[in-house]
């Protein structure tokens, strides 16, 4: 994957973690998980080629299990 391409991964994770967020809008957060969602489907792009929803159940207790590490 090269430098553009990994850009644009950044770029298109970014508006979904906005899209996210804006359904939040008045309730409070736990931004570092949405972080780590973010950096998590980062990461799943680049290696599988796929993302996850940030809502998706089994997603979200991978990230808690590190979490907790």
């Amino acid at each position: 994957m090269g430098k553009r391409e990994m850009e644009n991964v950044v770029n298109e994770e970014m508006r979904h973690l906005a899209k996210h967020l804006e359904t939040k809008v008045g309730k409070p957060i736990d931004l570092e998980l949405d972080l780590y969602n973010m950096i998590g489907n980062i990461i799943c792009v680049t290696a599988f080629g796929r993302r996850f929803d940030y809502d998706d159940q089994k997603f979200k207790e991978v990230f808690e299990v590190l979490k907790n590490e």
